[in-house]
C-alpha cells in the first residue's frame, strides 16, 4: 500500500520529467518512482495547459488573437522543453528512412538508430512545421475561452493517450528512457488516469457543449490510432521518441475535433431570418455582465468593433481612438434585444450608450441570410 508521501513523490517525478519547472530535491528518478508516475501524466499534462491558457489569456488582452496564441504555444514549448515535439521529429525521421525498400529486420535496426540520432532530418522538421501549423489552424478561429479550455484538455488529455500507448504496446528497445515507463498499471493508478480524463472531458461539455465534446474525443482517438499505424507496423511496438509523436498526434486531433464541434454548433444555428448571431443569444442565457457579452461577441466579424465599445471595456490599443459609428438604424426587435443584456448587475441605466454599442454589434452581426458569412 502507497503512502501519500510516496504518491507525491512519485507526482514530483513526473512534473519533473515531463516540464522544467522546480522540482522538490527529495524527486529523484528511480525506476519504481518513474514507473509510479505514470498515473500522473495526464495531470501534469493539464497544469501544462493551464500554463498555456493563462499566457494566451493575458496576451489577448492586448494583442491580436494570432499573436496570442503562438505565445500560449511558445509558453508550452518552453515550460516542456520541447519533450514531445522532439520525440515527433525524430520519429517522422525514422519513418522517413524506414520507407525505402528493404530487410523490414533492418529497417526496423535503421529506425531505431536514426531516432536516437540527434540531428533533425527532412522528415522531421516538416513533421515540426505542419503540426504547429495544424495547431495554429485549428485554434486561431474559436473564440478565446474555446482556446483556453481546448489548451488545458489538448495536453491533459493528449498525455492520458500516451499511457493508453505504454499500456498496449510493447517498448522495443533493449534499454532505453522509457523503459521503466513499461509496467503495467495497477487498477488504482488506472482509476487516477480515468478519473482525469473524464474530469476534463466533463470540463469541455459543460463548458462548450455536448456536440463539441463529442467531436474532441473522435478527434483525439483518431490522432492516437493514426501514430501508432505510421510506426508499429514498422517497429513492432514504441519508443520514448513514438510517444512524444501519439502525444501530439492526439493533441492537434482534439483541437481539430473541438474547432469542428463549434464550427457544427454555429452553422446548425446561425443563419436563420430573423434570428441575431448565435453568439449573441448564448451570451444572454450564459452571462449578465457587458463585459462578457463584448468578450463573447468578439466572435462576430465586424468592423473595428472595439471602437464602439466603453472606454473602461476596450482594449488599451484602442482606448485613444474615436470612430464614428455608421450603422444602419436600431431596429425595435433589436432595441428590446439590448434592453435583457444592457443592464449591468446593480440595474443601473446608460441606454444612450448601449444604444450606439447595439448598432455597432448587432446591426452587423444580427439579422438576414448574410449573418452566416458574418458570423
Amino acid at each position: 500500500m502507497r503512502s501519500a508521501r510516496d504518491e507525491l513523490q512519485a507526482f514530483a517525478v513526473a512534473v519533473r520529467f515531463l516540464t522544467r519547472l522546480p522540482a522538490p530535491a527529495r524527486a529523484e528518478f528511480s525506476p519504481e518512482r518513474l514507473a509510479a508516475s505514470v498515473r500522473y501524466r495526464p495531470l501534469v499534462g493539464t497544469l501544462v495547459g493551464g500554463f498555456c491558457a493563462g499566457v494566451f489569456w493575458l496576451a489577448d488582452i492586448a494583442l491580436p488573437g494570432t499573436v496570442a496564441l503562438l505565445l500560449a504555444l511558445a509558453g508550452g514549448l518552453i515550460i516542456t522543453g520541447s519533450l514531445h515535439e522532439d520525440g515527433l521529429a525524430d520519429t517522422f525521421d525514422g519513418i522517413g528512412t524506414a520507407s525505402h525498400g528493404g530487410a523490414a529486420e533492418a529497417h526496423r535496426d535503421r529506425m531505431l538508430d536514426v531516432m536516437r540520432d540527434s540531428r533533425l532530418g527532412t522528415f522531421g522538421a516538416l513533421a515540426l512545421v505542419v503540426a504547429l501549423g495544424l495547431k495554429i489552424a485549428a485554434l486561431a478561429g474559436l473564440p478565446p475561452h474555446a482556446v483556453c479550455l481546448g489548451l488545458v484538455a489538448g495536453h491533459g488529455l493528449s498525455r492520458l493517450s500516451c499511457v493508453v500507448a505504454m499500456q498496449t504496446s510493447t517498448y522495443v528497445r533493449e534499454r532505453g528512457v522509457a523503459t521503466p515507463f513499461a509496467r503495467r498499471l495497477g487498477l488504482a493508478a488506472w482509476l487516477v488516469v480515468l478519473l482525469t480524463g473524464l474530469a476534463l472531458l466533463a470540463g469541455l461539455s459543460l463548458a462548450l457543449g455536448p456536440l463539441t465534446a463529442s467531436l474532441a474525443l473522435p478527434g483525439l482517438i483518431a490522432g492516437h490510432a493514426l501514430m501508432r499505424l505510421g510506426f508499429e507496423r514498422k517497429l513492432g511496438g514504441y519508443t520514448g521518441d513514438t510517444l512524444g509523436a501519439v502525444q501530439q498526434a492526439s493533441e492537434i486531433g482534439l483541437y481539430v475535433g473541438v474547432c469542428a464541434g463549434m464550427g457544427a454548433w454555429a452553422s446548425s444555428s446561425c443563419g436563420t431570418p430573423g434570428q441575431t448571431c448565435p453568439r449573441v443569444s448564448a451570451t444572454v442565457s450564459g452571462h449578465s455582465t457587458f463585459v462578457s457579452i463584448l468578450r463573447n461577441l468578439r466572435r462576430c466579424r465586424f468592423d473595428d468593433s472595439w471602437s464602439h465599445a466603453p472606454a473602461n471595456v476596450r482594449p488599451r490599443r484602442h482606448r485613444q481612438r474615436q470612430v464614428r459609428l455608421q450603422s444602419p438604424p436600431l431596429r425595435t426587435a433589436d432595441a428590446s434585444l439590448l434592453a435583457g443584456y444592457a443592464t449591468p448587475h446593480d440595474h443601473r441605466q446608460d441606454r444612450d450608450l448601449d444604444k450606439n454599442i447595439a448598432q455597432g454589434l448587432l446591426g452587423r452581426c444580427a439579422v438576414g441570410p448574410a449573418a452566416s458569412s458574418l458570423c
